[in-house]
């Protein structure tokens, strides 16, 4: 990225990348919530049927 004079590393501050990678945790704990949570009930009542 540096080559294509987009950003270099050297220019953050360390609170910007505590920022980015904390959204990157937020961003990917609500995709794993609301998409892959939501398929496991599915798959466990096939696997597991209550009788």
């Amino acid at each position: 990225m540096s080559r294509a004079n987009l950003f270099r590393v050297g220019t953050f501050k360390e609170y910007h990348l505590l920022g980015v990678f904390l959204l990157k945790a937020a961003l990917m704990y609500v995709y794993q919530h609301f998409v892959v949570e939501k398929q496991k009930p599915q798959r466990a009542l096939k696997n597991n049927p209550i009788e």
